[in-house]
This record gives structure tokens, sequence and C-alpha cells, in this order.
């Protein structure tokens, strides 16, 4: 029988729908996806905003909400297809 590894959990995956604040504190969205090297965050606000944080990002993450170590606009953008 072979020695199998522990698992270790993503930290981000039970995160999905958690609040997102900037560095500043102010709400940047919700996670909606967690990827390897990055999560998306949706604003879903006038406009609709979707942007993509890199893990490296995260400053603390706690019950209530991730806190990251950028400001929104320092966030990449990402292009909503229009679906048509």
């Amino acid at each position: 029988m072979s020695e199998s590894q522990p698992y270790s959990p993503d930290p981000l995956d039970p995160l999905v729908d958690r609040p997102v604040v900037d560095v500043d504190g102010l709400p940047v969205g919700r996670v909606r996806a967690v990827f390897p090297d990055s999560f998306t965050i949706e604003y879903d606000g006038e406009p609709l905003e979707i942007f993509r944080a890199p893990r490296s990002a995260v400053a603390t993450i706690d019950a209530a909400r991730i806190q990251l170590t950028l400001a929104r606009d320092g966030l990449e953008r990402v292009a909503l297809s229009s679906g048509a």
C-alpha cells in the first residue's frame, strides 16, 4: 500500500461568494471563481464588472471578507462577452 499525501484544501475554494474589499477597505465585489494562480471577483453594480486578482494579492481572509493588497483600480478587468 502506498503512502498517500495529506489532503490540503484550497483556502479560496469555500470562499466563492465571499465579499472582497481592496487595500483601503472599499468594496470590490464577491468571489465568483477560483483558479490555480488567480480568482475572479464580480461587482454586481452598474455597470457589471468582473476583475481578476492574483492569489498573491490576498492580504487577509476572515469570516466576513477577503481583503486585498491592491486598490480596485489596480485589478485587471475581464472583458464581458456579449453572448450574442
